[in-house]
């Protein structure tokens, strides 16, 4: 009889202990986002007004590690064509990953939680592509396309508020700036270096990448 009270006793407190562990892990601190991307780069006189930015990818881990502050980690997309005049130094495309770690603080008042805070990311897998000259100069005509690889650490600042239609379900949207002032990669001639065509020396010293951008994501959560 003895032997049954101590397993019953044991299976109690275990079940208890996996419950609280269970409540620490778990109970509501997590959230899961998935949505699309939006970026709008700043207007210098490398582009025309008129840009293309496709729908790309986000997605999310956010952990509440206090009660009002939260970490999350995301990995973003981007994708970018701008319609240009095809002039010397103007960028025809953009795209790469970026990744990234944020610290927040949230406030809540009903199902709506509002979030400022600010990160670090990490810029990677991607270039831009610029005019360095053309195949004919006299008509400018056929322009000939150098690269540029991105590599560089930034940082973001922005806001982001969500509003939960049910216990664990709602929808957001994540509004920041992004900076990346370290970008010092340079341009290399694409397809056309087979041919011998490469950008002038003076072409590669002056050429400023894109570092700045506004980045809009809507995105589903659910937390758990």
């Amino acid at each position: 009889m003895k032997s049954y009270l101590t397993i019953l006793l044991t299976v109690y407190a275990l079940g208890i202990n996996a419950q609280s562990i269970q409540q620490k892990l778990f109970g509501g601190k997590n959230r899961i986002e998935v949505g699309n991307t939006y970026a709008n780069f700043f207007k210098n006189d490398r582009f025309n007004k008129n840009k293309n930015v496709r729908v790309q990818a986000y997605f999310g881990y956010t952990r509440i590690i206090k009660k009002t502050h939260l970490i999350s980690l995301n990995f973003r997309l981007y994708e970018a064509y701008f319609k240009n005049n095809y002039s010397i130094g103007e960028v025809e495309s953009s795209f790469f990953d970026v990744v990234g770690i944020q610290y927040g603080r949230k406030f809540n008042y009903k199902q709506i939680e509002i979030i400022p805070f600010a990160g670090i990311n990490y810029r990677y897998f991607g270039l831009e592509s610029a005019i360095f000259g053309y195949r004919d100069p006299v008509n400018k005509f056929e322009p000939l396309f150098a690269d540029l690889k991105y590599n560089s650490v930034g940082g973001s600042v922005g806001l982001d508020a969500n509003y939960y239609i049910f216990k664990n379900l709602g929808v957001g949207v994540k509004y920041y700036y992004a900076n990346f002032p370290f970008e010092n990669g340079k341009l290399i001639a694409g397809g056309d270096a087979s041919r011998g065509d490469q950008p002038s020396q003076s072409i590669i010293e002056n050429y400023k990448p894109i570092t700045e951008m506004f980045n809009l994501h809507l995105k589903l959560i659910g937390r758990f």
